[in-house]
């Protein structure tokens, strides 16, 4: 699993290293005749405050090296106002999921996923292309869901799968009532948990790893497709930067993403997950037109 996953990344970057070797000779072949209007606009990358891929600075230093133009970074308060920059085609590309990947297909937006994050735990080099999320105490006298009826449960952005779609999506599964505590991301629900501000928050942890031994999972579902870097539809002819950046984050080392897991991108490929996930909140009522609610 591990030599087919580098064979993998080796490959899509030497594609990628070719691809920009074409561009960057028939810039130059076409020299100062070429409308640049265009190409020399700046890549723009939206992310959010909270914590994220790319509101990481070293990250954004990183991506910026040896471009000829640099990244315009903007920063959003949350992913609805991320969402809205996208509705507008302000953005060229993003970190995003199911939610916003339903927002394109509904509104009939010009983005598509371009690559997918592929997590593994910090002691394995198996990476995984889906996670599991759970729902977990730490009070002793929660040991069961239904001990969670009328209890506060902390949820995060609205948006987030793993830090509140999920989350309600399991719990109206099983009817249970329950008050929630808004926070900003899943690291602050955890610490509301530990505060005991809260009954119960969700987790979440590669598919290919084990169950997170801290606290009691009262509530798990398994193979929630990973988190995606959706882009417009015509990024990839944009200029030779784009095909820079793209081999950048393929070519990135594994990055640390919470809780002691690791991630790295390759190629999106399996559409037909994501549209069943979605199908399946959206039959739940815990996905559809969130930002409006």
């Amino acid at each position: 699993m591990e030599s087919a996953m580098r064979f993998l990344k080796s490959c899509l970057l030497c594609f990628l290293l070719s691809c920009l070797i074409s561009v960057t000779l028939a810039d130059s072949i076409v020299g100062v005749g070429q409308d640049s209007s265009a190409s020399d606009k700046p890549i723009v990358i939206g992310y959010t405050d909270s914590k994220g891929f790319f509101s990481d600075k070293k990250i954004q230093d990183y991506l910026n090296q040896g471009l000829k133009h640099s990244i315009s970074f903007r920063q959003y308060q949350d992913r609805c106002h991320l969402l809205a920059a996208v509705e507008s085609g302000d953005v060229d590309l993003f970190y995003g999921h199911m939610p916003e990947l339903y927002a394109v297909s509904n509104n009939n937006l010009p983005y598509e996923p371009l690559l997918l994050a592929v997590s593994s735990s910090s002691d394995s080099q198996v990476g995984s292309q889906t996670y599991n999320v759970g729902i977990v105490s730490y009070d002793p006298k929660i040991r069961s869901v239904s001990d969670l009826k009328g209890q506060r449960v902390a949820l995060s952005d609205k948006l987030s799968i793993s830090g509140n779609i999920i989350p309600r999506y399991l719990l109206k599964a099983y009817g249970i009532g329950f008050k929630s505590l808004g926070v900003k991301t899943n690291e602050d629900a955890k610490k509301a948990l530990l505060k005991d501000q809260v009954k119960a928050a969700s987790v979440w942890w590669p598919s290919t790893s084990t169950v997170p031994v801290q606290g009691r999972v009262l509530l798990q579902v398994h193979g929630v497709p990973n988190p995606i870097i959706i882009a417009k539809k015509d990024f990839p002819q944009k200029n030779s930067d784009s095909y820079a950046l793209v081999a950048k984050l393929i070519s990135f080392p594994n990055l640390s993403l919470g809780m002691n897991y690791h991630v790295f991108f390759t190629y999106f490929h399996d559409e037909g997950l994501y549209k069943a996930w979605i199908q399946r909140l959206t039959q739940a009522g815990v996905l559809g037109d969130l930002c409006s609610k």
